[in-house]
Formats: structure tokens, sequence, C-alpha cells
């Protein structure tokens, strides 16, 4: 059950005008960002939520509720993003939200008295970001995901015929993929997606499905995924997302091979043992449902 400080209770118990509504939003490269409800900054000093808060984004959050039986509690939160001129407002941008910055970012939402913010902060929900949805008018929109929210995800493999690990290289997965991994630059650039380069040879696979990670130029440290191999692209390199910012001639970065993860794929990079495809070796409904002839409905 949830307790409510003293000092919390007594400003409900006069005046309620005085309460609003604070966030901590912490990036995957550990910059918190921090807001309020509050039409002025509010500043706490000392303690695990010391920093300001600042109103600029005009975020609003649903009401917060929690259920004892478990159900998903999540909160909508809607906001605006910082104005193209502003560049000293640590907010949530459109390149963070592009670039990945705030996928299942860590979130907690508390409680203060705006006039006096430092006497208590009375948390009263947090979780994670959910997935971010932009407007056209310059808003976005997203939830925050209660600790239930992880109940209904799906923790177990299931009996699928294509291999669950998402990179080649990566977990299981043996293949030296440092040693294949070519540095390249950028040459002749179309657009944040499409984009001529050098580096990357000839060898034997395809860099479809592969990942680029920008290791230079403004998208330093962003990652996107390749959609077409630019041997199979009229020399282009094609990326399924569009980096959050533009792409020039000079930029480097390095280029992963892909993998279908499918069998045929596994035997190019010698990693069928490998393998994380357990449906691969159950039988198809066919053989399941065959008699002992063989043959399908000639069981007893």
């Amino acid at each position: 059950m949830k307790t409510f400080s003293s000092a919390f209770l007594a400003t409900v118990q006069s005046n309620l005008a005085t309460l609003c509504q604070c966030w901590a939003i912490t990036r995957k490269d550990g910059v918190i960002i921090r807001g309020t409800s509050s039409s002025k900054p509010v500043t706490i000093v000392g303690g695990a939520f010391a920093g300001t808060y600042n109103p600029y984004a005009g975020i609003t959050g649903s009401n917060i509720k929690a259920a004892a039986d478990m159900s998903v509690d999540n909160q909508e939160i809607n906001g605006a993003f910082r104005a193209p001129d502003d560049v000293t407002t640590i907010d949530i941008t459109h390149q963070d939200i592009v670039s990945g910055n705030f996928a299942n970012a860590p979130v907690v939402v508390f409680v203060v008295d705006w006039l006096n913010p430092s006497d208590f902060q009375d948390v009263v929900g947090w979780g994670w970001l959910g997935d971010i949805t932009e407007e056209s008018t310059g808003h976005y929109r997203t939830e925050i995901r209660g600790p239930a929210q992880a109940l209904a995800t799906q923790i177990v493999q299931t009996a699928g015929d294509r291999c669950s690990i998402k990179h080649l290289g990566h977990g299981q997965c043996q293949f030296n993929i440092a040693a294949n991994t070519p540095a390249c630059v950028a040459t002749t650039v179309v657009d944040r997606r499409t984009f001529a380069a050098t580096g990357y040879g000839t060898p034997a696979w395809l860099y479809t499905d592969g990942l680029v990670t920008f290791t230079s130029g403004l998208n330093n440290g962003f990652q996107r995924m390749v959609q077409l191999d630019p041997r199979s692209n009229g020399g282009n390199i094609l990326l399924i997302d569009e980096a959050p910012n533009d792409i020039t001639t000079g930029d480097t970065f390095t280029m992963e091979p892909g993998c279908p993860r499918t069998l045929d794929g596994c035997k190019v990079f010698g990693q069928v043992i490998n393998m994380q495809a357990p449906g691969i070796y159950v039988p198809g409904i066919d053989l399941v449902m065959a008699g002992p002839n063989g043959l399908p409905g000639t069981g007893p």
C-alpha cells in the first residue's frame, strides 16, 4: 500500500493548489531529462531528486492509478518538443527519439509542493517509457509502462524456424564479427538513408540485415540496420531507418555483415550448431498426423 510523507499530507490538507508533478527520465547515455507540470521551474536542493525541473516541454500526464490485482498500470504522457532555437534546455528532441535514446528509458514520477519543493518528494509512479509517437504539430505522445508490464513480455523461446539472435556474432552466435566488420567512409550522400561508401570490400556474404555504427560526424555513436547491401542497390547502402542527423562526405562508420537468421544463412557463416531456432527440429503437421504407412490420415 502506498504511504505518503507527513509533509505531503499536511500540504494536501492545507492547500492542494501548491502541489505539482515532477518526472525524471534517464536517457541511454545517462543524461537525465527533468520536467514538471508547474508553470515555473521547480528546483530541488539535495537528495536523490536534486536538480531543476523545467516546464518548457509542456508535458501533461494522465491520472495516476495503482491496482492490487497486478494489472498493467500505464500512464500516458503528452508533450511538446523544445523550440529549434533553444540550445540550452535539456529536453526530448526528435533526434533522440529516432536514434533510440529513449527506448525503454527508466522514468520516475513524484509530487512536490512547488512553493517548497525540497521539503518532500513523494513517488507516485515509476517504470519505463513505451513507444513514442510524433505528431505533425510538434508534439509527441508516449506512456510510462509500470512494473507489471514485464509480466506481459514473452520470456521463453518459441519453436520457430528462424534464429532468435538479432545480430550476427552477438549472443550465442560465435561468428567472429569483430574480424569481419570493415571500417568504411561515406562518399556520395543521397539522403539520411541512402549513401555510397568505400572500404566494405566484396565478401561472400551480404550486408543486408547488417548493422551500421557511425564513428564520426553528426551521427557519431548512432546505429542503423541495413536494408540493402550496396552490391544489390547500385553501389548505395540503404538503411531501414534514416539516420537522426545529416550524413556528410567523409563520415566514418563500421558495417557488420547481416544474416537472414535462416538455416541457409547459418550455413554460410558456419554457425548451424549455434543456431537458436528449435523449430527446425520440430516435425511439420503432416508428419505429426501421419499414420503407420507414413501418409496423413492413415492412422488408427
